[in-house]
């Protein structure tokens, strides 16, 4: 499937990205399954039987610390997950990160400073990557690696591609690199700039941005630079986090009833959210307020007509329904239908079962 260019442009600037220039699959590079801490970022998906899609590049840089680009984090307040593998659409597996932060002076408009850190809740699957501790020298070759597309046209397939380019120039903050022959691309931005011998490689930039035909020229932001006491203070606070527990075993079940005025309140994975002027709840983020988790699910037919199969974390789904609502001292039932049909039925039951043995010889009913 392709997009227009037009809309490719939409599709990049509701993302909170300028729209005039390319977000850096790479174009003319070449598909692989190495680089193994090379992974993508993707929204964090609300429904279980949705594949991600990839929006950005990353690199494991610390067993918990995922290194990307600052602009990439704009549209991702909902949560982040990070793609371990090659290709999106048939292998690998995925982590819901539990938080990030933004390097200090990052301007969307100039690309200033375009460095975020991903905490991931536990160590990652994969080795992390060497960070450099200069900036590669004008004219050196350098390897870039990403997720993204093949031309500003496209949309992201899911591949990651590695490529060379040739450095131009450097400055303070950034270095500026020429294709040769490739170059990044939308999808790619986030991605590592790897200098070095092969096998002892480092990182030494992250892709951030481009001309909108991603054919003449990259920027990448240098980690050795006004930014590298950012990094280094959260891989040092992220080596000391302690790691999120599994939500397999957790318990859900009184996630209605459970008030909260923190995300520490909240079984893993879920968030103290407000919705209007309702208490706060834990809740999954992108959903409605007043929704109960029930049994694990695969898919939204396990979860019955107004449920859906709701993803907790990567690894973990279950069905989503409404809360029951407290009306005047009742509790009204608001979720399947025949819920209160078998209520009614287990009711008058009862009471024939009563008149039968006579056991009771009036009642009344009070409205």
């Amino acid at each position: 499937m392709r997009l227009s260019g037009a809309l490719w442009l939409v599709a990049l600037a509701s993302c909170g990205l300028p729209p005039a220039v390319s977000t850096s699959a790479i174009v003319g590079g070449t598909p692989t399954t190495g680089d193994a801490a090379v992974v993508g970022l993707a929204m964090r998906r609300a429904g279980c039987e949705q594949r991600p899609s990839l929006v950005c590049t990353g690199t494991v840089v610390a067993p918990r610390v995922v290194l990307t680009a600052a602009h990439c984090l704009a549209d991702l307040d909902a949560g982040i997950e990070v793609y371990f593998g090659s290709d999106a659409s048939a292998n690998g597996s995925l982590m819901l990160a539990t938080s990030s932060a933004i390097a200090g002076g990052f301007d969307d408009t100039t690309g200033a400073h375009d460095l975020a850190l991903i905490l991931l809740p536990r160590d990652a699957p994969v080795a992390p990557v060497p960070l450099g501790s200069a900036p590669p020298v004008a004219g050196a070759s350098v390897r870039i690696v990403g997720f993204g597309t093949l031309g500003p046209d496209d949309v992201p397939d899911g591949l990651k591609r590695t490529g060379t380019m040739t450095v131009a120039s450097i400055d303070a903050a950034t270095f500026a690199l020429t294709p040769a022959p490739a170059n990044s691309c939308a999808g790619d931005s986030g991605g590592p700039v790897l200098a070095g011998a092969p096998g002892a490689e480092a990182l030494v930039g992250v892709t951030s941005r481009g001309d909108a035909a991603c054919a003449v020229s990259a920027v990448a932001a240098r980690v050795d630079g006004d930014d590298a006491a950012f990094i280094a203070d959260f891989i040092a606070s992220a080596a000391a986090a302690p790691e999120s527990p599994p939500s397999a075993g957790a318990d859900y079940s009184r996630v209605c009833t459970l008030a909260c005025t923190g995300d520490a309140d909240c079984p893993p994975s879920l968030r103290c959210l407000q919705s209007g002027d309702a208490p706060a709840r834990c809740m999954i983020p992108g959903t409605l307020s007043g929704s109960g988790l029930g049994p694990s699910c695969t898919q939204n037919a396990e979860c019955g007509s107004i449920g859906q199969c709701a993803r907790i974390d990567s690894d973990s789904c279950r069905c989503l329904t409404p809360c029951p609502a407290q009306s005047a001292g009742c509790t009204v039932l608001s979720g399947h239908p025949t819920t209160g049909h078998h209520t009614v039925f287990l009711i008058f039951f009862v009471l024939w079962l009563a008149i039968r043995y006579g056991q009771y010889k009036f009642w009344t009913f009070k409205l």
